[in-house]
């Protein structure tokens, strides 16, 4: 078993074990069934991602020698705290507010939500659309230009996501939250595509854990204890 896939199974069993911590406190049965499920189903994408895609539409693999602890690291870290930042700027500004949990049961459950977010929308749908439009093409040439339509299709979905997620269960999409779906929401998953290409998949989840460690738990925490 390669040192990537050892990775990969350890951030399984991580978002296994954040998710058995939170269960005490989940608001109905109906959301632990659907959390049991994702955990197997977003894993099999993210192995198959890993396994089959990734190499193919030309991400470089975790432990990548070439790649320099600032391209895996410190870069990512920089822009998770910029985009966890620019969240809070608009969730100030924005009357209506994202549901927060307290301190410190937000800990797991952001965590387990990071990790197979990841796993879906990087491991498994970006390389996959990337590798699947590439054997269609099949032309070296144009593997930029594929790589920058996947990464728009890809933010336009999340945006939309997004969208839809916050009429449900927050309020009516504000000119503010309009702005703070474009610029954090699509923004973050431009920066992410990007960070993935330059420093490979543990520089996408330096880059997730550090914006949603700082907004949604540690001011999540914070705004919900001073509320």
């Amino acid at each position: 078993m390669k040192d990537s896939e050892k990775i990969f199974f350890g951030l399984v069993a991580i978002g296994l074990i954040c998710h058995i911590l939170f269960l005490p406190y989940y608001p109905n049965s109906m959301m632990i069934i659907m959390n049991w499920i994702s955990i197997p189903f977003y894993s099999i994408l993210g192995y198959l991602g890993l396994r089959i895609f990734e190499e193919d539409a030309g991400f470089p693999d975790m432990l990548e020698e070439e790649i320099s602890n600032r391209q895996r690291l410190f870069i990512p870290l920089i822009l998770g705290v910029i985009f966890a930042f620019g969240a809070i700027l608009f969730d100030i500004l924005n009357p209506y507010k994202v549901p927060r949990l307290p301190l410190p049961i937000s800990i797991p459950y952001w965590i387990f939500v990071a990790i197979f977010d990841e796993f879906f929308w990087r491991l498994f749908l970006l390389t996959f659309l990337i590798w699947l439009i590439s054997r269609i093409f099949k032309d070296d040439e144009k593997q930029e230009k594929i790589f920058w339509f996947v990464v728009v299709l890809e933010a336009v979905l999340y945006m939309l996501l997004q969208t839809t997620m916050f009429i449900q269960n927050v309020g009516p999409i504000t000119p503010v939250l309009f702005l703070q779906i474009i610029l954090i929401g699509g923004g973050f998953t431009v920066i992410a595509c990007y960070c993935y290409r330059k420093g490979g998949f543990l520089a996408v989840m330096v880059l997730r854990l550090t914006q949603y460690m700082l907004y949604h738990v540690l001011y999540g925490g914070i705004a919900l204890m001073i509320s």
